[in-house]
């Protein structure tokens, strides 16, 4: 039987970080995250997206991705937009969606 993903120690190593970098915040800013802290055994899991505000339209663009979601997607996500990616348009539009800044 598999190990559920909350039993899984890098899961839980990526959550002390968060929480230490968010700072009291809803998450942490990108500038906060440091690859050094996320180390060999976290960053390769790690996929950091960012917010455009595109002419009125929210989108989200990977800006940094590791070596797991590229093989699980099949490709290099640094640099597409989700809603590029992905090909059933009622998930892929985020445009309604109002993340709190």
């Amino acid at each position: 039987m598999p190990t559920s993903w909350m039993s899984d120690p890098r899961l839980s190593d990526l959550l002390a970080v968060w929480r230490r970098r968010r700072a009291g915040r809803l998450m942490p800013s990108r500038v906060d995250i440091r690859r050094i802290e996320l180390g060999a055994e976290l960053l390769p899991h790690v996929a950091l997206t960012e917010i455009l505000d595109i002419r009125g339209r929210l989108r989200f663009r990977f800006r940094l991705s590791g070596t797991a979601p590229n093989e699980g997607a099949g490709l290099e996500l640094t640099g597409h937009f989700i809603d590029e990616l992905n090909p059933i348009r009622s998930t892929a539009d985020m445009s309604k969606a109002s993340p709190t800044r």
